[in-house]
């Protein structure tokens, strides 16, 4: 792909968005610096790239993990295989902000500066901002305007996360969680949320006094998962239960959590044929909404890497493809996708529903509402309530 470096310095939506989709590397910073600086006046450049842009050609891959796992070292091997196997990479770094100053030192990018120079990546350092989640929150508007870029792989290196922070399984198409022996605690990484949102498991230093017993744990813990027939991971929020009403050729569908549609039973190939299985909608579904084919992922691979003699990177990236083209051939890819844009769309509407009231709450109104909630006779739900009602009329 060619990536020319020369564009205006204007940013107008139009411009920065001709910049992009013409591969201009200018255009792009700019535009990552417009969402993530001015996110009340970029969206009018967001809303043109969803109308015009081609979406979905890039790979979106998340690298999560505790803090001091090598992920940033990872990460920049990683792009050197890719870019040896002839691919683009867009790459989105988010580094932790001071609570205090909200000031970042965005040292992963320094890290990486082999692949600074190279004319086929593009790596942006972001600030997490005090954002929960590993990520910032500018992160899935930077990840669009790269895929509008048309990179073939957008990486997206997460801050150091706990034990329960899953955001980036709403931005990435899959997600590798990375593991490392010695931190204290050898089952951190795989307590429930963490092992929920994982496509592949890399354990980084394996050359490291403990690293075979995380694995070990992680290959326990994935045997006691229900990984068959569950789109290729433990059954999470959002995922059905209980059979509703009967659907074509004998089976049945359900509704779980968040208004995920599920299917099971007859009709299904193989040695699932009549028991009871879980598969993805395609949609937040209502209704008659299309169901995805049922064809079962394999638990997540378990690699081990060390990543500072670039060992076991290829291996990665290779899992990295195949499990990708797994995701698509079995639908979980499109339903992930569209599940990230039904939460663009709910986000959407909370921030525009938010903009159009609070300039009906002035300070006097900020005080009163405060202080009837203070004086126990009211509460932030009653109040929010009254502020709909009253914006309503």
């Amino acid at each position: 792909m060619s990536m020319p470096d020369h564009s205006s310095r204007s940013t107008e939506p139009s411009a920065l968005l001709h910049g992009i989709v013409r591969g201009e590397r200018r255009a792009l910073a700019r535009g990552i610096s417009f969402v993530e600086n001015q996110p009340r006046e970029s969206r009018a450049l967001l809303s043109a790239i969803y109308r015009q842009a081609a979406l979905g050609r890039s790979k979106i891959v998340g690298i999560t993990g505790p803090p001091g796992a090598g992920k940033s070292t990872l990460t920049g091997y990683l792009i050197r295989h890719l870019r040896a196997a002839g691919h683009t990479v867009g790459v989105v770094l988010i580094d932790p902000s001071s609570p205090f100053t909200g000031g970042a030192l965005l040292g992963d990018r320094v890290r990486m500066t082999e692949s600074n120079t190279d004319p086929g990546v593009f790596i942006r350092s972001m600030g997490s901002r005090g954002h929960l989640g590993g990520l910032s929150l500018a992160t899935q508007d930077a990840v669009t305007l790269m895929d509008a870029f048309g990179f073939d792989f957008i990486l997206i290196e997460t801050v150091g996360i706990g034990q329960a922070e899953t955001e980036i399984i709403k931005t990435a198409d899959l997600t590798v969680v990375v593991a490392v022996p010695g931190l204290g605690d050898e089952i951190q990484i795989i307590k429930a949320g963490i092992m929920e949102i994982a496509d592949i498991f890399v354990v980084n230093k394996a050359d490291r006094d403990g690293a075979e017993k995380v694995v070990m744990e992680i290959n326990m813990m994935l045997d006691m998962a229900p990984y068959a027939g569950s789109g290729g991971r433990p059954q999470p929020l959002g995922w059905g239960r209980e059979p509703d009403r009967p659907q074509a050729g004998g089976g049945r569908v359900g509704r779980g959590g968040g208004g995920v549609q599920v299917a099971w039973g007859a009709g299904l190939a193989g040695p699932m044929q009549g028991a009871r299985r879980l598969v993805p909608c395609m949609a937040v579904c209502d209704g008659g909404a299309h169901v995805a084919s049922p064809g079962d992922l394999p638990r997540p691979p378990v690699l081990r890497t060390t990543a500072n003699r670039d060992q076991g990177v290829a291996e990665m990236m290779l899992a990295i493809v195949d499990r990708w083209q797994l995701l698509e051939a079995s639908g979980v890819l499109r339903f992930r996708r569209e599940n990230r844009l039904w939460q663009a769309v709910s986000e959407g509407i909370r921030y525009q529903l938010f903009e159009q009231l609070t300039p009906h709450l002035d300070e006097e109104s900020r005080h009163s509402i405060l202080s009837r909630i203070r004086g126990g006779e009211s509460s932030p739900f009653d109040e929010a309530q009254r502020i709909l009602s009253d914006y309503r009329k």
